[in-house]
Order: C-alpha cells, then structure tokens, then sequence
C-alpha cells in the first residue's frame, strides 16, 4: 500500500538474502505439519519449492561475500 506520508522500506540484499533462507526453514517446518495431518500433495509441493529456493541460492551465495550467516543458512537450507 502507498502511503504517501511514509516512506518506503530499504533492506540491503543480505538481509533480504538470509530472510528467505529463514523463510524456507518456517516453509520445511509447514511441510512437517502437513505430513502429520495427512496432506501429502501440499508437503511435496512446498519441499518442491524450496527446493527451487535452495538452487537459486546456491547460484548467487558464491557471489557474495565470504559471509559465515550465508555459508551456514545454505547448510541449514540444505
């Protein structure tokens, strides 16, 4: 929503990296729930997109700096 009297959110690309590495941790986390209650299809579906996530992860974490919080978010992704 545009608030004209508010000014837009900054977040450097590191965090914005390390919160969807934190994000796939919550989405794994849903994914167990799922299993539990029977619903598989959903399970694989979000293991799927994480998936997708941890790919496209790998791709730019070499390109950043030698960073220990993304070394150890890929190993914890992983």
């Amino acid at each position: 929503v545009s608030v004209p009297s508010v000014e837009p959110l900054q977040i450097n690309i590191l965090d914005y990296i390390l919160g969807l590495a934190d994000l796939t941790g919550e989405l794994m986390r849903l994914a167990i729930g799922r299993i539990s209650e029977g619903e598989l299809n959903l399970a694989e579906n979000i293991c799927s997109f994480v998936r997708v996530i941890y790919r496209n992860f790998t791709f730019i974490a070499p390109e950043m700096d030698d960073n220990s919080n993304t070394k150890q978010k890929l190993e914890i992704m992983l």
